[in-house]
């Protein structure tokens, strides 16, 4: 990294910026303390991990020797830490209480955090979008807002974007824009992974309910929504898919590499195979609109099982810690 960041900079005594305080911010942060350059780590949210703690009920599909990196591992190992069992596979909650906030406490890394600092803007010192003559050689300027709404500028010799995917969800609409309506129905779609059993149960429990989207946080929300169909047998599911079948969704199952992303597309097929759900192939939505008490969706192939109306959910990848096949 230092190879990255050269010495002789005319900005070396600046720090280095890091958007983004999940595990890939405070793994960079390490990886720039251990040579011997100056981080400073700007998070939106109250504490470290933020974005997880909207998915702590989730359990990752790889165990702690794969989300955890060797840098931040030294670093807490020099204050005294002992990790988890490198072979168990953790929830969201404890990625974070048992990795992020101990790493966070390290007295090199926590001199460094600016909680509650949205980042707004970044640019390069004095010069506007279409100046490029010595460009490089300015320091970066980066804007953030704190949370009592006050704007302050802080400038830095590089910036490393660790901010993830998790707060700009794909739309609903087919070309990468938002499907006609989708703002106007936006209290009715839930972008993320929504804790279906525990805290969002009244939100889904006894409602007709659509999923779309094929990735591995799709198929969590599946899961866990059939467990609540189980409590509640009124619940209607419906699952919407671009591609005409949906067997590629169910990974290796048992010849996956990843046990517990092999059990996850095992138990998708087992559900699938139950009947217990509605599945709409070559699914393309066009618009979604309000039709008496219900949302009605119109999509390229329409099926009649849609034309009564669907409240409707909207799941998506959480890129930081699966890769994701996407519908």
């Amino acid at each position: 990294m230092s190879q990255l960041i050269p010495s002789d900079s005319p900005n070396a005594h600046l720090p280095v910026a890091i958007l983004g305080g999940g595990p890939v911010g405070l793994a960079a942060a390490a990886h720039l303390l251990e040579q011997g350059l100056r981080p400073i780590i700007f998070e939106m949210g109250e504490s470290v991990g933020h974005n997880i703690s909207q998915w702590d009920h989730v359990r990752l599909f790889s165990p702690w020797s794969q989300n955890m990196d060797a840098a931040a591992v030294r670093l807490l190992e020099s204050e005294g830490w002992t990790g988890p069992d490198p072979e168990h596979v953790p929830f969201g909650h404890e990625l974070r209480s048992q990795y992020l906030e101990p790493l966070a406490a390290v007295p090199s890394i926590s001199r460094s955090l600016k909680l509650s600092s949205k980042v707004v803007s970044v640019t390069r010192q004095n010069v506007d979008k279409v100046k490029t003559s010595g460009r490089n050689e300015l320091p970066f300027v980066i804007r953030f807002e704190t949370a009592n709404g006050n704007q302050d500028e802080l400038e830095a010799r590089a910036v490393i974007d660790a901010t993830g995917s998790w707060n700009t969800p794909n739309p609903l609409g087919t070309s990468g824009v938002e499907a006609l309506g989708e703002r106007a129905a936006s209290d009715q779609v839930f972008y993320g992974i929504p804790d279906v059993i525990g805290r969002d149960r009244a939100r889904f429990q006894s409602k007709k309910i659509l999923i779309i989207g094929s990735g591995h946080s799709a198929a969590n929300v599946l899961l866990d929504l059939a467990l609540l169909q189980t409590q509640f047998p009124d619940t209607e599911l419906h699952w919407g898919i671009r591609a005409a079948t949906p067997e590629k969704y169910f990974g290796g199952e048992d010849s996956d590499a990843l046990a517990g992303r092999g059990a996850l597309g095992r138990r998708l097929h087992e559900l699938v195979d139950s009947g217990k759900l509605v599945i709409h192939t070559s699914f393309r939505t066009r618009s979604i609109k309000e039709q008496f008490t219900n949302w009605l969706l119109k999509v390229f192939h329409p099926s009649p099982r849609l034309s009564r109306g669907l409240k409707s959910m909207k799941s998506l990848p959480a890129r930081a810690h699966a890769r994701t096949s996407r519908s």
